[in-house]
């Protein structure tokens, strides 16, 4: 049997469990497996949450029934519930959206479980480098799980001696991001630029990414633009793409079952 679980403590802005649905709908998309799922059920403090981004971090006494199952398999598991796994050699699957999502969405994975070579995803290679002269600072949500450094969240305007040597830059903030962010960017100078950012990074008028940790810094290569990041996402980086067709046969394989999905993930929320 598998257990299903996922952040369980991570609370929304309101303190609500952030993650319960997305848990609940992986259990959903694994629903022909034998399995059990541990969702939260609890409001969270914000300030109690980042603290599991601490490697060595206590678990919540809620995890200690990990050990009862064959295969734990989780939506965007903390860092110190991915370390206490490995420290125990239990197996597990930690699920999340990859950050190459331009051509579709791929599965995440970070595993303990040997993955054979040809289920891992090929991404294309990078094309000629765009011609633009501009730079495209790229903006995120306030609680991003990425932006987490020494128990509280990375700005921007933290950077603010780096960004103000900019020429020609402008800021695309996140579609959810408080208009807070936005009076902050203004006032150290830069437009606002709100077109998709697909549809900027093909523009061929952009040079440069510049991001704390976006996700889009790992995908302009693919559009010939340079990317740097302010914080380097470590977990993002061992990250493992793979196709949902083919996560479902590396379950499968390990597993020793041969079941086949009514119909393959979607995008979620993150």
């Amino acid at each position: 049997m598998i257990l299903i679980t996922g952040d369980i403590l991570r609370p929304d802005p309101t303190g609500k469990p952030h993650q319960r649905g997305n848990i609940i709908r992986l259990s959903d998309w694994l629903s022909k497996y034998d399995q059990e799922l541990l969702v939260p059920f609890y409001p969270t403090e914000m300030n109690e949450w980042v603290r599991t981004d601490e490697p060595n971090y206590p678990l919540h006494q809620n995890y200690e029934i990990i050990h009862d199952y064959k295969l734990v398999v989780g939506w965007e598991m903390p860092r110190n519930l991915i370390t206490y796994l490995e420290s125990i050699n239990k197996p597990y699957i930690d699920l999340n959206d990859h950050p190459l999502r331009f051509n579709g969405m791929k599965a995440g994975i970070h595993t303990n479980i040997p993955i054979p070579l040809d289920l891992i995803y090929k991404a294309p290679a990078y094309p000629v480098a765009a011609t633009g002269y501009k730079t495209l600072i790229i903006g995120q949500t306030a609680e991003d799980r990425s932006l987490i450094r020494n128990c509280s969240f990375a700005k921007l305007t933290d950077f603010k001696n780096k960004l103000e040597l900019l020429k020609d830059a402008f800021y695309k903030p996140h579609p959810l991001a408080p208009n807070y962010q936005v009076n902050e960017m203004h006032k150290l100078g830069f437009d606002v630029v709100t077109d998709k950012t697909y549809d900027l990074l093909a523009s061929g008028q952009y040079k440069k990414v510049i991001t704390i940790s976006s996700s889009v810094g790992y995908e302009a290569p693919y559009f010939g633009v340079e990317s740097e990041f302010l914080f380097e996402r470590d977990m993002v980086k061992t990250l493992i793409p793979m196709e949902w067709q083919n996560f479902y046969t590396f379950l499968n394989t390990y597993l020793g079952v041969s079941y086949v999905p009514d119909s393959l993930p979607y995008a979620v929320q993150t």
